[in-house]
């Protein structure tokens, strides 16, 4: 039979506050210790992991007003978060022109001007056996959004992609504050990380040629910060985004219009006459030489073209 414990034996256990407060604070640190050490090795590394954190970038994750912090509405608002994102990177803004860029905005046609240009660039590496890397950035996705970022017309690897996600997640996320007040990755968003990502995606692959399609509008657009592209190009401007851009052509042309840059050819195709003269405007404002006005080129005639509709005639044109 075991012997009973006495009061007198428990008492000294029971009555020593201080003794259980040291050993509970104890218990707590070595607690925090270890879900530290834990998070640590279980850091999440998997594609689909990255796919779950990319899309809390989302704005249907976030507030209305963080969701309103994150897409500038005035013409003057700065793409300062991807600057200094990318420095965080350890890129300078004129690292990105040794992508050559050609930067293409629009309402009607970009991504399909995009697509066009890649194509010909393509044609252009294989018919001459050219080692070119063409990247493309471009959105939205049908099915992966791995089909944002292509290198000579693949999509990047889902090795690559989650490669590259959390070196540029886990840089991002372990910063400090970008403005005294929020951490990168509060103000960034969905596709102005999938943007960040393309850039150090392309510099880390070598990429000789980079085409660009702006997301919304041109001007504050996250694709915007390039210096120095090798061209840019004007699809067909429309009513778009009227919450971020405008509700009238002038503002919208205006927007768009901001991608134009000194010391490279610029194009556009012709415009409404509203449109037009906004475009001439800007680029008096940012002392661009000239804008050329492209017209459909004859030789397009005889090439088949899906859809075959005038104003897809007209964006190949812009590409070519």
């Amino acid at each position: 039979m075991r012997t009973p414990i006495s009061f007198a034996q428990i008492r000294p256990f029971v009555s020593s506050k201080s003794l259980i407060e040291n050993n509970m604070q104890s218990l707590l640190s070595l607690d925090r210790e270890i879900s530290k050490n834990y998070s640590s090795l279980a850091h999440p590394s998997t594609y689909e992991d990255a796919i779950t954190l990319l899309n809390t970038l989302q704005a249907s994750y976030r507030s209305p007003k963080a969701r309103q912090e994150i897409i500038p509405k005035t013409s003057s608002s700065p793409n300062d978060n991807i600057r200094a994102c990318l420095r965080l990177l350890g890129y300078e803004i004129s690292d990105l022109n040794k992508l050559k860029i050609l930067h293409v905005t629009g309402t009607k046609g970009k991504g399909s001007t995009c697509a066009y240009a890649e194509s010909i660039l393509n044609q252009y590496r294989l018919s001459l056996n050219v080692p070119l890397k063409i990247g493309l950035y471009t959105s939205p996705h049908l099915i992966s959004v791995r089909e944002r970022i292509r290198i000579n017309s693949v999509s990047i690897s889902r090795d690559n992609f989650t490669k590259y996600f959390f070196q540029v997640w886990d840089c991002l996320e372990s910063a400090p504050t970008i403005d005294g007040l929020s951490k990168p990755l509060e103000k960034i968003g969905y596709f102005r990380f999938l943007t960040l990502l393309s850039y150090h995606t392309f510099m880390q692959q070598d990429v000789n040629v980079a085409i660009y399609e702006v997301g919304v509008g041109g001007e504050n657009d996250s694709t915007n910060v390039v210096e120095a592209p090798v061209a840019t190009g004007i699809s067909i401007i429309g009513i778009d985004h009227t919450a971020a851009l405008g509700s009238t052509i002038q503002e919208i042309a205006w927007r768009k219009a901001g991608i134009m840059k000194k010391d490279c050819p610029n194009f556009t195709v012709e415009q409404e006459s509203e449109a037009m003269e906004i475009i001439q405007k800007r680029a008096v404002e940012r002392h661009v030489e000239s804008c050329h006005v492209v017209e459909t080129l004859p030789q397009l005639e005889a090439v088949r073209i899906q859809p075959d509709m005038p104003f897809q005639r007209i964006n190949a044109s812009l590409a070519v």
